[in-house]
């Protein structure tokens, strides 16, 4: 971004928002940040303290995240920010966010608007804002073979193109039979027989899927090439 500023820009970071927007890097918050204090714009800037701030004063019950929730916080971020100073008003809505109106155990009594707040009329503080729906998790089955050498050392392999690409692993690949993993093996370009039974089945979280890996034994020799070993 600070290459194309300078490339395209003269050294400075233009005034236009569309201009700032189609710089790598920044998005809408950035580009309102940017707009408002730094130039004076009547732009909204909702970070994560604002959307918290402003789904409690006005009582917003759409999920963050939703698209609901994105234009009610962004409409209302914007017309809170025509004022004459929108600089200072997003500040102030991001250090409210982050000192007052916390995620956790907020400071009603000491908030500037809380005489305003439809959170703390209702009783609904605690309640918002309303998390993000998280997606459900993909299960994934896998099967990874423990395979030794004649000297009863295990095989290690890496690839670009493995789940988890560039680091150290048994073979693995997509499946849950002995057939599949017989193809791990051969796909890691090893010699050898696999057991016809798995030893152990491990469930392993990650943040979008689940997977569940069915650990067979072998016995492999061979040389794979360097970028898989």
């Amino acid at each position: 971004g600070a290459k194309r500023v300078v490339a395209e820009h003269d050294g400075h970071v233009p005034r236009a928002a569309e201009e700032r927007r189609a710089l790598p890097g920044v998005g809408r918050y950035t580009a309102g940040a940017l707009g408002s204090i730094a130039f004076g714009l009547p732009e909204p800037a909702v970070d994560g303290n604002v959307a918290r701030v402003l789904s409690r004063l006005r009582g917003f019950d759409a999920p963050l995240g939703s698209r609901a929730s994105d234009a009610a916080l962004w409409a209302e971020a914007e017309a809170l920010v025509a004022g004459r100073d929108p600089g200072a008003l997003n500040e102030a809505l991001m250090e409210l966010g982050a000192t007052v109106c916390t995620p956790r155990a907020p400071r009603c009594d000491e908030c500037p608007v809380r005489a305003a707040c439809r959170a703390r009329i209702e009783g609904r503080v605690g309640s918002l804002p309303v998390a993000r729906l998280r997606a459900e998790k993909k299960l994934v089955d896998l099967v990874a073979v423990v395979a030794t050498d004649a000297r009863g050392r295990v095989w290690l392999v890496r690839s670009k193109e493995a789940l988890f690409g560039g680091l150290f692993g048994p073979p693995m690949a997509e499946g849950r039979t002995h057939a599949d993993a017989s193809r791990a093996l051969a796909a890691a370009r090893l010699v050898g027989e696999v057991d016809a039974r798995s030893v152990a089945r491990i469930e392993h979280v990650l943040t979008h899927r689940v997977l569940q890996v069915r650990v067979f034994r072998g016995r492999a020799s061979g040389r794979p090439s360097p970028d898989r070993t």
